[in-house]
């Protein structure tokens, strides 16, 4: 189920490299959308450990789902990058009512 106009994605950075060594530099992240490469970013490290990223400064399409990936590569070395994470489907723009409340029979 896609996720409704969500405010940004967040995310835990990888602590290791494929081979199992320790990240020593930093990265910078790709976020794909149905599989294109679109952007790339540092994100924002937060004080609970994820980052983030606004999806407001993204371009996103809008009003249709959108499936994303982020892929992390360091920023000396952009041509080294992982596999993509599992995909995120969300939806932007998009006005969608809560569900009717108290629903009784009589």
């Amino acid at each position: 189920m896609a996720k409704i106009n969500p405010q940004d994605i967040s995310w835990l950075a990888p602590t290791t490299n494929m081979d199992g060594s320790a990240i020593v530099e930093p990265l910078s992240y790709r976020l794909a959308v149905d599989g294109v490469d679109f952007l790339d970013f540092p994100g924002t490290l937060n004080p609970d450990g994820r980052y983030s990223e606004s999806t407001a400064s993204m371009g996103l399409e809008t009003g249709v789902p959108l499936s994303i990936t982020l892929k992390a590569f360091y920023v000396s070395s952009p041509s080294l990058i992982s596999d993509p994470s599992a995909p995120l489907e969300i939806i932007l723009g998009v006005a969608k009512p809560n569900p009717p409340l108290d629903l009784r029979a009589g």
